[in-house]
């Protein structure tokens, strides 16, 4: 009998397609985003790296109005065939309420997604 697979991720992940480019130390890769979370995104394209190598992500468009770009860092930590996964580790104020609308903007129940925005704030000290 087959089990279920444990889903292990912090936030529902949310089509999203748009370009990007992932900036390496030692090259720049043109790509398409296929998914979206709060912590993180999937990136299709025909380049890959390795898992640990860290990257600045500038996303194009995205529900990003005007000539903005939002940029990011992130680290890869998976690699398969359909692309890679890159873990967001630095982001500003701007660049994360820009991701929140993305998100709100194409999810499929974005009051899921924003309740995880809600949990995903600090306790008050």
């Amino acid at each position: 009998m087959e089990q279920e697979q444990t889903n292990q991720r912090r936030h529902t992940r949310v089509p999203v397609r748009t370009p990007v480019e992932i900036h390496f130390t030692d090259e720049v890769i043109a790509c398409e985003t296929t998914d979206l979370c709060l912590s993180g995104v999937k990136i299709g394209c025909g380049r890959h790296r390795r898992p640990g190598d860290r990257c600045e992500i500038t996303f194009h468009r995205a529900g990003i109005t005007g000539n903005r770009l939002l940029r990011v860092g992130g680290e890869v930590v998976r690699v398969d065939d359909e692309g890679m996964a890159v873990l967001f580790t630095d982001m500003n104020y701007r660049a994360f309420t820009s991701l929140q609308g993305i998100l709100l903007d194409n999810a499929d129940n974005p009051f899921d997604v924003a309740e995880e925005f809600l949990d995903s704030l600090p306790p008050d000290q």
